[in-house]
C-alpha cells in the first residue's frame, strides 16, 4: 500500500475512511483492511481522466509526447474527451457508484461529463482553515456527486482537519 512516500494515497486513504465513518486515525488501519485501491474485490475504483501523467497544467514532456503520439496537451486532452469520456459515463451509470469522488477543481466539468454526459449545475461550497480557502462542488441524485480540491498540493485538501471538513458536505448527500 502506498501510504509513507505518496501524499495523494495517503489523503485518499483518509478521504474514503471518513466517508466511510472512520476516524482520520482509524484510516491506514482502515485502507490496510479493506484493500482500497489494491484488490479486485475492493469496492473503491480509482482512474485518471486522462491516462498519460499531466503533473501540471501547463507543461507536456518529450516523454509525454512520446507515450501519446500528441504533440501538444491541448490536443492530448481534445481526444480523450471525445474518445473516452462517453465510455467512462456509461461505466459509471451501468455500475450506479452510490458516491463518486473527483479529485482536483479544476477538471470540475470534466467530472461532470464523465458522470452525467454533460455539464450540470452543480452546488459551490467553501470553508477555510487556517486561513486557506477550499473549495468543493457537489450534486445529490441517483449517484451523488462531489469534486474536491487537489489532495497533495499545499494549498488544497491537505491536512485532516480540511479533510474532515469536506467529508462532512460529502455524506450530507449520502443521507
Amino acid at each position: 500500500m502506498q501510504w509513507r512516500n505518496w501524499t495523494y494515497n495517503r489523503n485518499a486513504f483518509k478521504l474514503i475512511s471518513v466517508v466511510e465513518g472512520q476516524s482520520v486515525d482509524e484510516a491506514l488501519s482502515y485502507a490496510e483492511q479493506r484493500k482500497i485501491f489494491e484488490s479486485r474485490t475492493s469496492p473503491y475504483f480509482q482512474t485518471n481522466l486522462f491516462p498519460v501523467e499531466c503533473r501540471t497544467l501547463e507543461t507536456w514532456s518529450d516523454d509525454a509526447q512520446l507515450r501519446s503520439g500528441f504533440s501538444s496537451k491541448q490536443a492530448y486532452i481534445e481526444a480523450i474527451r471525445s474518445s473516452c469520456f462517453e465510455q467512462m459515463h456509461q461505466q459509471v451509470w451501468n455500475h450506479h457508484p452510490r458516491l463518486f469522488v473527483g479529485v482536483g477543481i479544476t477538471h470540475v466539468e470534466d467530472f461532470s461529463r464523465v458522470v452525467f454526459g454533460k455539464s450540470v449545475d452543480l452546488e459551490r461550497h467553501e470553508f477555510s482553515i487556517n486561513g486557506h480557502r477550499k473549495t468543493l462542488y457537489l450534486r445529490s441524485g441517483e449517484v451523488p456527486f462531489a469534486v474536491v480540491p487537489h489532495l497533495s498540493s499545499p494549498s488544497e485538501l491537505n491536512s485532516n482537519e480540511a479533510l474532515v471538513r469536506a467529508v462532512e458536505m460529502i455524506r450530507a448527500l449520502l443521507k
